[in-house]
């Protein structure tokens, strides 16, 4: 079995695990713990998020770029993320009184000064994960991934009764059980010494500013519409959005950490081939629109069912805005997941700064005058002009790095969408009334007919012989 094979095996069912424990906690959590709490936890994690880039410093891929791992580099990539690490959560703590301050949520103040902490091991965190991931240490990392997911989901399930509390203290152990793992399973590789060069932190922070700069902006990007209707909805509704909004991105954020580890090393080694990196990305992008498409088409075309099975009729209400956030991150990830890894991988990364950079300003402009409508005109408006940018961003980045027209990427992911659309329209508006709204039979019915689609569409479509070449990688 070929490195890439068993890399992606691994990281699909460390992220499979996650989503399933990840799913299960929020349907149980949002029947325990009040919207208001769920609204706080959505402007924390912007600032944790925030402040995460920026501890990270951009370096954290570095390592797998330049394809070396001596001890010298090893250990001064280390002593940077340290500094870097210590740096920002020592200024997020003093700063957190007055963020929360600024959103006018003092009640999160002691919530956010406890989970600054994650600043520091998340940087420490992502050089050692960073080395494995260069060696192909996939497996290794998947159980640890698998292990600290399982302990955080007990804890967050037994303490369900704190709150917010619970919210933070799950992700504080989760990215603490992470670190030690692999501190733990890797410290062979770590070559720790206090050898410090000073070219290679020079080379490595100046790779590190563009992607530091870009992952910074980008993460403002994906939750300015937090940040605004921080401002403008109460906390209770704020919280409902966001549960909402968990939930239509969490298929997104697991497909992410795949893409990520398996298409970074990947696209690395074949940097120098301009041939070799077209088709690579195109049977990356065609198998991501094909899973992409098996997972966010139910959400999208029968999200009722979705929502009433998963949070109770309280939210069937606002479907709608389910269906249209779950066909926002269709779009967001399906254009935009191979960016990272690629413009990282090719060294690139002002490019992707610079995009960010650029699309700030109409992002904001998009959700400011949208949320003052509805929550419903926003999520329209979201989907909207996430469609717009598909073309800009095929020119900008795709086309530009590996010559995949923006045709090709038209054709690969609007194929992939009919083929599992059509049988669940067909459900949905023509068939769905004459089953029983009872013991799960609607729920069932979507399955079979997804999971049927899935066997026929994969014996059939070119997507086993784009799985068989990447194997031979």
């Amino acid at each position: 079995m070929s490195k890439l094979k068993k890399a992606t095996s691994w990281t699909t069912l460390s992220t499979l695990t996650g989503l399933v424990l990840s799913m299960i906690q929020l349907a149980y959590l949002v029947r325990v713990i009040p919207s208001e709490s769920f609204g706080q936890f959505a402007i924390l994690n912007l600032i944790l998020e925030v402040f995460a880039a920026f501890s990270l410093g951009g370096i954290s891929n570095f390592l797998i770029y330049k394809g070396s791992n001596d001890r010298r580099t090893v250990n001064t990539l280390f002593f940077c993320a340290l500094f870097i690490g210590i740096v920002f959560t020592t200024l997020l703590f003093l700063l957190s009184p007055h963020i929360a301050n600024l959103f006018n949520i003092l009640e999160i103040t002691y919530e956010l000064k406890i989970s600054t902490s994650i600043l520091l091991i998340t940087a420490l965190a992502s050089q050692i994960q960073a080395i494995a991931l260069k060696d192909f240490r996939h497996k290794e990392l998947a159980i640890i991934e698998i292990s600290s997911r399982a302990f955080s989901f007990i804890f967050a399930i037994y303490y369900a009764e704190l709150g917010l509390l619970c919210l933070v203290g799950s992700v504080i152990l989760y990215n603490l059980l992470r670190l030690i793992f692999s501190f733990i399973q890797f410290r062979a590789l770590l070559k720790f010494s206090f050898h410090f060069d000073g070219s290679v932190a020079k080379e490595a922070l100046n790779y590190g500013v563009f992607d530091f700069g870009a992952q910074s902006i980008n993460i403002l990007r994906k939750h300015v519409d937090v940040a605004i209707l921080a401002l403008t909805l109460s906390t209770s509704d704020l919280g409902i959005y966001h549960v909402l909004r968990q939930l239509a991105a969490k298929p997104a954020q697991a497909i992410q950490p795949i893409i990520s580890k398996v298409c970074l090393p990947a696209f690395a080694k074949f940097k120098e081939s301009k041939d070799t990196l077209h088709k690579l990305f195109k049977d990356f992008y065609a198998i991501q629109a094909f899973i992409l498409s098996f997972i966010y088409t139910p959400l999208i075309i029968n999200s009722d069912t979705v929502i009433t099975l998963l949070f109770g009729s309280a939210y069937s209400e606002y479907s709608f805005v389910f269906s249209f956030l779950s066909l926002f991150w269709f779009i967001r990830i399906t254009n935009s997941s191979l960016i990272g890894p690629l413009v990282q991988s090719l060294g690139i990364t002002k490019r992707n700064f610079l995009w960010n950079l650029y699309m700030l300003l109409p992002n904001s402009a998009v959700i400011f005058i949208s949320s003052k409508f509805s929550i419903l005109s926003l999520v329209i408006a979201l989907s909207v002009y996430q469609a717009l940018l598909f073309p800009l961003i095929n020119l900008y980045f795709i086309r530009y790095a590996t010559n995949v027209t923006f045709a090709q990427s038209v054709k690969i992911l609007t194929f992939s969408f009919l083929i599992f659309a059509l049988p669940l329209l067909t459900f949905e508006y023509f068939t769905k009334e004459y089953v029983p709204n009872s013991f799960f039979a609607r729920e069932i019915c979507i399955a079979i007919i997804s999971f049927i689609t899935l066997s026929i569409a994969y014996k059939a479509s070119d997507v086993r012989k784009r799985l068989n070449r990447l194997k031979e990688i």
